[in-house]
């Protein structure tokens, strides 16, 4: 994957070539893209930009990445970093202004008797148990 000031997000096969790509050219308020992170599994990508991170996800289904989110948060300039908690459970995204913020991402949460089932990708369950 590669991204960068000109707007576009590009995707590639392990021989680079060209998967997919998303064009964010004529969208005003999309800037440069800064910074980017892979979770743990790898089939989760964040990417970092101007008051805004994008979150992309292979759908193994079909062999493609999809656009999942793209949260905005006003005032909050540029993201200069992103990181995942080792096990994908958590995104933390840092800005300009020093500002740092942990975000849940879980796919799915459920219980089953007493265990916790966190789904943190398509390909990975975190189980915990109560007590």
């Amino acid at each position: 994957m590669a991204a960068g000031n000109d707007k576009k997000v590009t995707f590639y096969d392990t021989y680079g070539n060209v998967l997919q790509r998303f064009d964010y050219t004529h969208e005003e308020k999309v800037k440069d893209f800064t910074v980017a992170s892979f979770n743990p599994s790898g089939d989760t990508v964040a990417l970092g930009n101007f008051n805004r991170f994008y979150v992309y996800n292979l759908n193994t289904k079909r062999g493609q990445w999809e656009e999942n989110t793209c949260k905005q948060i006003e005032n909050y300039y540029t993201v200069t970093a992103i990181s995942w908690k080792n096990d994908g459970s958590k995104l933390v995204t840092g800005n300009l202004c020093g500002s740092v913020d942990v975000y849940d991402a879980s796919v799915k949460k459920f219980k089953k008797g007493r265990y916790l089932l966190n789904y943190v990708s398509p390909s990975q369950v975190l189980i915990q148990t109560e007590g």
